[in-house]
Order: C-alpha cells, then sequence, then structure tokens
C-alpha cells in the first residue's frame, strides 16, 4: 500500500475514505488510533468538517502504521 504524505497538504474527505478503506480500518478503528470521537471521523468523512493540516497529518501516519504493523504480524487480509 502506498502511504500519500499529508504534512501541510489539503486532505479531501474523499482522500479520507480512500486511505482508510485502504488501510482496512472502519471509521471506528480510525478514530481509536487517532484518539478522536468516531463523531470527529464521520464528519470529516462527509464533508461536514475541514481536515486541518495536523489532523491531516495524524491520519496518514496511523493509516501507515496500522498498515505496516499488519504486514510485520502477517495479517495481510
Amino acid at each position: 500500500m502506498s502511504c500519500p504524505a499529508y504534512r501541510g497538504a489539503e486532505m479531501t474527505p474523499s482522500d479520507l475514505k480512500t486511505l482508510r478503506l485502504a488501510s482496512g480500518l472502519t471509521q471506528g478503528g480510525l478514530a481509536v488510533l487517532l484518539g478522536v470521537n468516531v463523531r470527529a471521523v464521520q464528519r470529516w468523512e462527509a464533508g461536514d468538517r475541514r481536515i486541518g493540516p495536523l489532523a491531516a497529518s495524524a491520519i496518514g501516519s496511523a493509516c501507515w502504521g496500522y498498515q505496516a504493523t499488519k504486514l510485520a504480524l502477517g495479517d495481510e487480509d
């Protein structure tokens, strides 16, 4: 899986959903990794709330870290 860098870059709701699904994460799973409420992830994906640069960077890192952990454990779905 390729994980784009979002440091300071704009992340769209579509980018978020694509990255989350490619990582095999549910909205709830991503929320847990980020330490936010699942409603925050839902609002970002719906476009109801802007995904700021810090959140975008954290989302990219969380998805990449989750995917890397799965690969390291041999859980490649």
